[in-house]
């Protein structure tokens, strides 16, 4: 998976990335867990470089290759890699180390869209 500065997609940016930046977990500061998910769990944490905040999915190699999902995960990867939009999430960072593979996205607070669609049942 290596590390990769993910500034190619679509002609909508949100933000402007420098593509030399290259990140690790150290750059980022755990607040607390925000969602937990079949291969580990999803961070809200702050890059002590610029001080933003942002989701990030922590997933375990070991439990990826014990579910036999490592392409499901690079597929994932590889999607977001290609999409930028501001009315969806985008993926940031990508990177790994010994243990895990981290996927760094914008940070939205106001829950996900199935918990809408449940208490809200339709929109304008």
């Amino acid at each position: 998976m290596g590390n990769c500065q993910c500034s190619e997609g679509t002609e909508v940016v949100t933000e402007a990335i420098k593509p030399i930046d290259i990140v690790s977990v150290k750059q980022f500061k755990f607040l607390y867990c925000i969602g937990r998910g079949g291969f580990g769990k999803v961070w809200k944490v702050q890059y002590k470089k610029d001080q933003k905040y942002y989701a990030m999915k922590e997933m375990g190699k070991a439990r990826i290759m014990s579910r036999r999902s490592l392409n499901s995960v690079m597929s994932e990867r590889q999607f977001l890699t290609q999409l930028r939009h501001p009315f969806i999430v985008n993926m940031m960072y990508a990177f790994q180390d010994v243990e895990n593979i981290y996927l760094v996205s914008n940070l939205m607070t106001g829950g996900d869209l199935r918990y809408h669609i449940g208490k809200r049942i339709a929109f304008t």
